[in-house]
């Protein structure tokens, strides 16, 4: 009941500080252990795959024994619980000290680190802070690294302080289970000794410290075997570090190991196999979508399980050669290109399969070693309970169509694609149309690419009226993109907006779709040729410039039938951006036939086609005088159109690029928001870090006038449009042009017009106020803020200078000339 003083304590916080050895792999090693303080603190003891210390390190109380046998990171079943075998090399990061004590940047070092550690360092035996250790000293920059002589915890007892040190690295002994790799060395170590690594492997349930490596961003290699489909495989599987580790296992479309593999514990299936939910052949998905893919879950974008096709591919007699054969002591396939020579390794992981014993699951993998199942992304066309993989083995050559049930965990082996070069071809058509070589989703000019409905922009695996993106259910019934009552909702839009664009929301702000008009010239037999060729056993159409002779290829992947005429052949379709305005369920596309010339027709909506892709050409406008006083010239169009009533490309301000997003987040001057701006910025206030500088108008790096168009062009100063403004010199007459609402500002003093039309502006991903406002950029920046600039804005009932955040996208109508 007393009032009592309180003295406060606090604990050192742990410095995860690192040094930069310079080494060649880039691996930076940490200052102090796991659970010290300081270099010199001997910290905590970890038995190996364990993450906490504890009282007793023995075999009895390590975590990964049962029975006096292993039950993880085991490589042979005469030491597996059970004859478990996982293959597992090197630790999880859930089983990483390093990764759990300290984040997912750290983590324990492989066998490699530790002997590139040995090799370019130098050692001294000394005494820091009473504490005696080894000072490892770089060969390459001379930075230290001291590590305590702490010596290590066999049952309850601490042996060897102050005369040995023991580390901990992440990699089991191959074909020695119960060891795995340290990092060792004694008062007495020599240099010699020090760089041979002697004694480098230890019993997994001793005591020793953990001294963490800083992990960089993990990059997955891949081989090019040189195939004729691009595709690119993992030299391991998920989960493994090496090409001869097990890795992980999955069921089909699950995207996590697990202990228990069986229908049970299955995500698509909620009767044990009976019927499922989301893939099956009645109605469902038959190839997985990225979010049920386990490489693309767990490697990133790039990367998705093989398709049957590509695994079919990858063991053709045609392109590689196997044999059976061991790698690092694990048994498997070696697959050799006899294209390029080059060559992966398939380990025999064998497949996990749970069953029932006792009331318990009991999770079996006896084929490991013996067999290898490496899933598809396919399902099964028959059989909605399996899916299709591949089937390896040493005593048959293989079995790339095999069948298994989907819960069962099997290995996969990730595959991407050639990245397509997002090449054009200038076939000097009038219109400056450049066309390019290959189609969306494709990596050569032979190969289809992925197929889209009509404006949508993710492939899907059922193209019907029932879920199209823009009607009701039924083709009279559409919601977008309609000029006609009887079909659905009005707009009155014929052209696709860049948000619902493919090739604009796949390749960028600079492609789109080709227009009706851009397919018709295309080919226009007085610009073009087109001849049936076959390219790498594809048929298809060779269109070559009469202008200029250079040529593109249009795959034709369908097979058809025409019973009229007893024709057989091969066609593909490839959408424009344009609606039928007569029958506006039907968009135009361009039909590329393997015995007839190509055409323009119109398609329904809702089909798959592929996207061939065009961009243009970068037109320079021609310059009006309006014999303003400054003599400024102005542009007759704005920047990326064609004519004054194109809107052209947006701009935020300041950047010289389109792009899909204008938003501070995606602002190249800023760190996210607009008060962390990095350029143009008069106020500390909105600067990051206090930035701020005496910018106030763009230099011309940062003009998208001057960027895109050359020196002579420049975005107009504030002072320029209040002058074209002006009624002394212009008058200003609200009008329509081919439709495209404007304002047409015509000369007092000569005659002579421009037309700027309503463009509007972009807000985020959102192209507003078409036809109702006009916005243009000046290059000045407001002050005293910086956040935002000037820009013209107009519509019917104003004119007036006005100022807009800089990371909103708008046009720009250049100028030549300046004034002060």
């Amino acid at each position: 009941k007393c009032g009592q003083s309180v003295r406060p304590v606090r604990v050192k916080k742990v410095v995860k500080e690192y040094v930069d050895l310079g080494l060649p792999s880039g691996t930076l090693w940490a200052t102090c252990n796991i659970g010290a303080n300081s270099p010199e603190e001997s910290g905590d003891y970890f038995a190996w795959g364990e993450t906490e210390p504890k009282d007793d390190y023995s075999s009895d109380t390590y975590k990964w024994i049962k029975d006096s046998k292993l039950t993880k990171y085991c490589t042979e079943s005469t030491y597996g619980n059970q004859g478990t075998v996982d293959g597992r090399l090197f630790l999880q990061p859930e089983d990483d000290a390093a990764t759990f004590n300290w984040g997912c940047e750290w983590q324990m070092p492989t066998s490699e680190q530790q002997a590139e550690l040995r090799k370019y360092t130098t050692i001294t035996w000394t005494t820091r802070s009473g504490v005696k250790g080894m000072l490892l000293t770089s060969k390459r920059n001379g930075n230290t690294l001291f590590l305590p002589a702490a010596g290590y915890m066999e049952g309850t007892t601490l042996s060897d302080e102050g005369s040995e040190g023991w580390y901990w690295g992440s990699e089991v002994g191959i074909n020695m289970s119960f060891n795995s790799y340290k990092l060792s060395f004694e008062s007495s170590t020599t240099q010699d000794k020090w760089e041979k690594g002697d004694f480098d492997i230890s019993g997994r349930y001793f005591g020793y410290n953990v001294r963490p490596v800083r992990v960089k961003e993990e990059v997955h290699e891949y081989v090019d075997l040189g195939l004729p489909s691009g595709t690119l495989w993992a030299k391991c599987n998920i989960g493994a570090r090496r090409q001869a580790e097990f890795g992980d296992y999955f069921a089909w479309g699950e995207t996590e190991p697990k202990e228990i593999y069986h229908w049970s514990t299955y995500f698509d299936t909620e009767d044990e196999g009976e019927t499922f939910n989301k893939y099956n052949n009645n109605g469902g998905l038959t190839e997985l979508l990225p979010e049920d893919d386990a490489a693309t879950a767990n490697w990133g974008s790039d990367w998705q399980m093989p398709s049957k096709e590509q695994i079919r591919e990858l063991f053709d007699e045609q392109y590689t050669t196997t044999t059976w054969t061991n790698k690092e002591g694990f048994y498997g396939r070696l697959i050799t290109s006899k294209l390029n020579g080059k060559s992966i390794f398939l380990p025999a992981a064998g497949q996990n399969n749970s069953y029932s014993w006792n009331s318990n699951f009991i999770t079996d993998n006896s084929e490991a070693g013996i067999h290898g199942y490496y899933w598809s992304r396919s399902l099964d066309e028959s059989y909605s309970d399996q899916a299709r993989d591949t089937w390896i083995e040493s005593s048959e050559e293989l079995n790339p169509s095999h069948l298994d049930l989907r819960f069962y965990g099997q290995s996969v082996r990730p595959v991407r694609v050639k990245k397509a070069v997002k090449e054009y071809v200038d076939l000097g058509l009038p219109s400056g149309t450049l066309w390019a070589t290959h189609n969306v989703g494709a990596a050569s000019p032979e190969e289809q690419g992925e197929l889209y409905a009509w404006g949508e922009l993710k492939p899907k695996a059922d193209y019907s009226w029932e879920n199209y993106s823009f009607c009701n259910g039924t083709y009279n019934t559409l919601t977008m993109y309609c000029t006609n009552e009887n079909a659905g909702t009005v707009d009155g839009r014929e052209d696709l907006w860049m948000r619902h664009d493919v090739a604009t929301a796949n390749w960028g702000r600079e492609w789109q779709m080709p227009s009706n008009e851009q397919c018709a010239e295309l080919i226009n037999k007085a610009y073009t040729t087109a001849e049936v060729v076959t390219i790498n056993g594809v048929v298809g159409q060779k269109i070559t410039s009469k202008i200029n002779g250079n040529s593109i290829f249009l795959p034709a992947h369908i097979p058809y039938e025409d019973e009229m005429f007893h024709e057989e052949g091969m066609y593909s379709l490839y959408w424009s951006r344009s609606i039928h305005s007569a029958a506006p369920s039907c968009a135009l596309g361009l039909c590329v036939y393997s015995n007839l010339e190509p055409m323009v027709f119109p398609e329904d909506r809702c089909k798959g086609m592929a996207i061939r892709p065009v961009r243009k050409k970068m037109f320079i406008p021609e310059f009006v005088d309006l014999g303003l006083p400054s003599h400024t010239q102005w542009a007759s169009c704005n920047v990326g159109a064609d004519c004054p009533e194109e809107f052209g490309e947006y701009f935020a301000w300041g950047e010289t690029k389109p792009k899909l997003d204008y938003s501070w987040k995606t602002y190249k001057y800023c760190e996210g928001d607009e008060v962390s701006l990095t350029k143009y910025c008069p106020n500390s206030d909105n600067g990051y870090e206090g930035y701020t500088d005496n910018r106030k108008e763009l230099e011309s790096k940062d003009d998208a006038a001057t960027a895109n168009l050359g020196n002579y062009w420049q975005t107009p100063s504030k002072a320029q449009f209040q002058e074209l403004m002006n009624n002394q010199y212009t008058t200003r007459e609200e009008t329509t042009q081919k439709g495209i609402k404007g304002v047409l500002i015509t000369s007092k003093s000569n005659g002579n017009s421009i037309f700027l039309p309503q463009a509007g502006y972009y807000d985020g991903g959102s192209l507003i106020y078409i036809n109702y406002y006009g916005s243009y950029w000046s290059r000045m920046v407001d002050t005293p803020s910086g956040i935002s600039a000037y820009h013209l804005n107009f519509n019917s009932n104003y004119y007036v200078m006005n100022v807009r955040s800089r990371c909103y996208g708008l046009p720009v109508r250049p100028v030549q000339m300046t004034i002060n």
